[in-house]
């Protein structure tokens, strides 16, 4: 977890590490209890992690942490409003909401009425729940909000149309204020007015329980995201999920476990050998985020004359077309697509890039037919040009 200006990581001991150089050099720091960690994440001025039943909170960038445990089950998710903290608990034999509001002791316990609570989040003073009911042999994962939480279900209206039910272990993540459901089988879906419809960001992306092809997780930064499936490592999408491509080079053969993370600059993952008998047979690798400009390949690295913009070709296409473009000097570099509205569609290059001579493969599989326009941005230089995908 990246939480500025450190990069943390909870093991499966007595210490939190942290980093101040992108993981070049860690801290250990010892907290009192052991075992499994859950998370690691901040909230206001706290870093909080948890450790199995217990919960620690920091106000020192992680240099000490003090802690409350809470016996039997696990802490299944933190979050915090205002003073008022919240967390939600596997009790083992019930589901609990365990509030504090601006002291150290945990003093109001919440029984959630039926049903087994998977995530407790806050969003805009909202409060939501991911809830699995269980009929028969068959369950059945919903999203739900409350606008004025008391901490009765009765609070709670059902939203969440077009997300799969059929999902065991659903989490939503938000990201550039978006909530992105990773839907383990399923894959992932994305909302865009707060929880209340979704739609499916699949494209290239393997679906299907089968092939083990599990997701668990999805991080992003800028138009950037990364998911991981637990048996085909990590995907990449450029265009906040709009297609995806595998990124799993430079990882030596190991498996990915089930953990990413992204800073500012680097895309980190937890990777290991299937079996345990070398010494360091997990760690933790980094890769630049500006290595991830899927789509581009340099075509002359001989500095051009002045920044240039080519006409797609083919033009009309379907599904694909190549992009050129020229840059004149070592620049920041934005490209993005748009439709015949104005809305954008897709962010194709959004990186530092090299003086020199390049193309893009844009692949519209996931559009409708029609005219879209791509525009370039580098330094002073702007162009923009229309295209046409007729399907």
């Amino acid at each position: 977890t990246y939480i500025a200006p450190y990069l943390y990581v909870a093991n499966n001991g007595y210490y939190v590490y942290r980093s101040l150089n992108s993981g070049i050099i860690w801290d250990s720091i010892r907290v009192n209890s052991g075992s499994h960690s859950n998370f690691v994440l901040k909230k206001d001025e706290n870093i909080v992690f948890s450790k199995d039943g217990s919960l620690g909170k920091s106000t020192d960038n992680g240099l000490s942490f003090f802690e409350r445990y809470y016996s039997g089950g696990q802490i299944l998710s933190y979050d915090k409003v205002d003073y008022t903290e919240y967390i939600l608990k596997d009790n083992q034999t019930n589901y609990l909401l365990f509030s504090n509001y601006g002291t150290n002791y945990w003093d109001t316990i919440r029984p959630l009425p039926f049903g087994e609570p998977r995530q407790f989040f806050i969003h805009n003073l909202k409060n939501y729940l991911i809830l699995r009911i269980n009929i028969g042999s068959n369950y059945y994962t919903n999203l739900y909000k409350a606008d004025n939480f008391t901490g009765t279900l009765n609070d709670f209206q059902k939203i969440g149309n077009g997300l799969p039910t059929d999902v065991n272990f659903p989490q939503i993540k938000i990201i550039n204020n978006k909530f992105y459901a990773v839907c383990a089988e399923k894959g992932i879906y994305v909302s865009e007015d707060f929880g209340f419809n979704f739609i499916p960001l699949n494209n290239g992306l393997p679906l299907g329980a089968p092939d083990n092809n599990y997701y668990n997780e999805i991080v992003g930064v800028g138009t950037k995201l990364f998911t991981l499936n637990n048996s085909k490592g990590i995907y990449y999408s450029s265009n906040n999920g709009l297609s995806w491509v595998n990124v799993n080079s430079n990882i030596n053969g190991l498996r990915v476990y089930g953990q990413i993370g992204v800073d500012n600059n680097y895309l980190y993952c937890i990777a290991y050998k299937n079996y345990s008998s070398e010494p360091d047979y997990v760690r933790l690798y980094r890769r630049p985020l500006s290595d991830f400009t899927v789509g581009v390949s340099a075509i002359s690295s001989e500095t051009p004359s002045r920044f240039t913009l080519g006409q797609n070709y083919p033009n009309p296409f379907n599904p694909s077309t190549k992009i050129s473009f020229s840059i004149l000097k070592n620049e920041f570099v934005s490209i993005k697509v748009f439709d015949i509205s104005g809305k954008e569609i897709a962010q194709l290059v959004n990186n530092e890039m090299k003086a020199g001579v390049y193309e893009y493969t844009f692949n519209g599989s996931s559009l409708a037919s029609g005219i879209y326009f791509y525009q370039i941005k580098a330094a002073n230089f702007t162009d923009t040009k229309r295209m046409t995908l007729v399907k």
